[in-house]
């Protein structure tokens, strides 16, 4: 099980990667850099939507996350 501090700690820093990532797809123009930057996007993604779902089963407030982030994993 993972606790609460540990829980927030991860979903801050895959906010932080994910942040980054952004930045680096619209620094870089080859085409390989890009598929590069998509796959790592997408599985930051899936970590941090399993991540999301914990949250909410805890009731960890989120609000020390970005809401567009967020609003990426609502279904």
């Amino acid at each position: 099980m993972i606790q609460l501090n540990q829980l927030q700690d991860e979903l801050i820093q895959i906010t932080e990667l994910l942040q980054k990532q952004e930045q680096l797809f619209d620094l870089v123009e080859d085409d390989d850099l890009i598929e590069a930057i998509i796959y790592e996007q997408k599985a930051l993604y899936s970590r941090f939507s399993y991540l999301i779902k914990k949250a909410r089963e805890e009731s960890l407030n989120m609000s020390f996350i970005d809401r567009k982030y967020l609003e990426r994993t609502e279904v």
